[in-house]
């Protein structure tokens, strides 16, 4: 007769997934330094070469850590107040040795401003049909036709 093998069934208990990398080197103090770099004109990005770390490491930390989201979000409203002061204080002639160019390349690149070429108008706001033919003329018309056009008739 056939003797039978007994079978043993174990189960083994996996530790949890644990992260693998390097450990972060993100500290809380941080956020007021961040807030303290943005107040004088300079980006969350160069922040980084301040801590030392990647720029991408700055960008995981605001996606990872509430107060450093809302210190950046501070800094960014900081580094606009900047920008706008020393823009007022070129105007008015305070910086001798100013330039105005610079200051217009810095506040497109560091805080998104941008030269308004083309208002667009949306939705219905016509209300009667002649100005909704004028409306359809005029988008009808070259521009540089109805500026020729404008200065012959002043002219």
């Amino acid at each position: 007769m056939a003797s039978k093998k007994a079978t043993v069934k174990a189960t083994v208990k996996v530790p949890a997934a644990t992260k693998m990398g390097c450990p972060t080197k993100y500290k809380p103090e941080y956020c007021d330094m961040l807030i303290e770099h943005m107040r004088g004109g300079y980006s969350a990005t160069s922040f980084a070469g301040v801590v030392g770390v990647a720029v991408s490491t700055i960008w995981q930390w605001v996606s990872d850590n509430e107060d450093f989201s809302a210190a950046k979000k501070r800094g960014e409203a900081l580094l606009e107040l900047f920008y706008i002061k020393m823009g007022m204080d070129l105007a008015r002639g305070m910086y001798t040795n100013g330039n105005a160019t610079a200051w217009i390349y810095l506040t497109k690149n560091l805080i998104k401003w941008t030269d308004r070429t083309d208002l667009k108008i949306t939705g219905d706001f016509f209300t009667n049909s002649e100005a909704k033919k004028d409306h359809d003329l005029l988008q009808a018309v070259d521009r540089k036709d109805l500026i020729r056009l404008v200065k012959k008739q002043a002219g």
